[in-house]
């Protein structure tokens, strides 16, 4: 499936480095605006390898449809839930 849309991650990454800095805008300002551009550098970052790690249609839909971030948090829930499986079954 083909994205409509890519920004590549980086991007968010870069804004946010400049504007933690930038001393024309208030602090409380500009790192909230950091903080949520670092987020999308995360996001992107994370939904990427995930994307290119797992190649189910099914997760490559739901990973490129405008719900990706509630997408995103439940298969990193799941996956963090078989790895506590996968400990438990090998005490």
């Amino acid at each position: 499936m083909r994205r409509r849309f890519y920004y590549h991650p980086k991007g968010f990454y870069d804004v946010a480095e400049v504007l933690k800095d930038d001393k024309n805008y208030k602090a409380e300002d500009r790192y909230r605006t950091a903080i949520r551009r670092y987020y999308y550098f995360i996001f992107l970052t994370v939904r990427d390898l995930i994307l290119k790690a797992d190649r189910r249609p099914l997760i490559q839909s739901l990973l490129n449809s405008s719900r990706s971030h509630t997408y995103l948090r439940i298969y990193l829930e799941e996956l963090a839930e078989i790895q506590i499986i996968n400990k438990k079954n090998k005490k």
